[in-house]
């Protein structure tokens, strides 16, 4: 490609507004109607249009399908017909009917099913639009030519022996995309986290996320630190590491490093290299990587309302954490040091929590540490 850019280290850099340059006009997509695209192929061919118009017809995938049948696979998993008399249609049936009446059944086999992801992008429409309008009647279609790029996003990874890498989202980002867009869009458990020790107040009801109170976090993107500093507060988490660098000589094996607001830089101003691992950084510690894995040209099967994007495409299903004691609700807290239960730390509901642990006039039973979990409490 020629885009790329040959690095020191034999990486192929791709300059995303060269990229976006180069391909703009020698790649455009267009919406054209049904008759419009046959003639045009009729053309190409060198064939009647009739001629072109019949093939259509009779290699259609609608003629694949009987009367009555649907594309629909929510209807075709959930409609189960009465008139066919199988085994495997009556055991169907009946497990649609257990998972049903049965709540906590329905849950488990969602948590044991074989995939662990789900694809939204397969479920996105074309002409999907939304109900509310846009401030001021302002267009909101993606203007073209664009970039779209796909990022992975990474569970926050820890340096022991047992950590791996696990992907946790997926998403489609335009060229003109800011870097701040991606990280308001980022999931992470750590930025619901409620702080400190409230086995005092279990019944607190007005807490303050870590996101409201630790705003700060960067992104480090081929040897630069692209900084949050939307809020007056905001810490550069990036200094600590520059002059640690800067410290015994270690600037002759990292850096040059530079710094920049994420804020104030668009995709389409940076060099990437597909495939290798980025750095996010928030909560003062919490780390992810970030993969991107694709550029391409914005085609008409992609999101056209810029209200779509960062469009999360592919998601993680999320595993909540079960009360060890009910073993049935979602656990809200979390104990430290509580001579009363099994493990340490243990995790329970609600509900659990206030019935074992506290008397009856709401004053906690022996000398432990209660923390809310980022799930909410049942």
């Amino acid at each position: 490609m020629a885009t790329s850019i040959a690095s020191e280290t034999g990486e192929n850099r791709v300059n995303v507004r060269q990229f976006l340059e180069q391909w703009g006009d020698q790649i455009k997509y267009s919406v054209t109607t049904s008759n419009n695209e046959l003639e045009s192929i009729a053309a190409t061919m060198n064939v009647p249009n009739d001629t072109v118009k019949e093939v259509s017809e009779v290699c259609s995938p609608e003629t694949l399908m009987c009367k009555g049948d649907t594309i629909d696979r929510k209807v075709i998993y959930e409609n189960v017909p009465s008139d066919v008399d199988l085994a495997t249609v009556r055991s169907q049936a009946a497990e649609l009917d257990k998972r049903l009446k049965n709540p906590t059944y329905h849950n488990h086999i969602l948590r044991k099913m074989k995939y662990n992801y789900v694809d939204w992008y397969r479920y996105f429409k074309t002409e999907e639009t939304f109900s509310d309008l846009p401030p001021g009647g302002s267009d909101t279609k993606v203007r073209e030519p664009n970039v779209v790029l796909t990022v992975q996003v990474h569970r926050p990874y820890r340096n022991l022996p047992s950590s791996r890498l696990v992907m946790s989202e997926t998403y489609l980002l335009l060229g003109n995309h800011r870097l701040s867009e991606l990280r308001d869009v980022i999931k992470c458990s750590n930025d619901y986290a409620i702080s400190g020790d409230l086995s005092e107040h279990p019944d607190i009801t007005q807490f303050t996320f870590a996101k409201d109170i630790y705003k700060s976090g960067f992104f480090f993107i081929e040897g630069t630190f692209y900084n949050d500093m939307r809020q007056p507060d905001n810490r550069d988490y990036s200094n600590a590491i520059i002059e640690w660098v800067s410290q015994e000589n270690r600037s002759e094996r990292m850096g040059p490093f530079e710094t920049a607001k994420m804020e104030d830089t668009t995709f389409l101003d940076l060099d990437l290299v597909l495939g290798k691992p980025y750095f996010y950084q928030h909560q003062g510690d919490c780390e992810h990587i970030l993969v991107f894995t694709d550029i391409r040209m914005f085609h008409p099967m992609d999101p056209q309302d810029l209200r779509s994007y960062p469009y999360l495409c592919r998601e993680m299903n999320h595993k909540r954490k079960i009360c060890k004691s009910c073993m049935i609700n979602t656990a809200g807290w979390i104990i430290y040091g509580c001579q009363l239960l099994p493990s340490n730390p243990a995790f329970m509901c609600h509900r659990c929590f206030k019935a074992l642990l506290y008397d009856e006039d709401g004053k906690k039973i022996g000398n432990f540490e209660a923390y809310m979990s980022s799930e909410h409490p049942t």
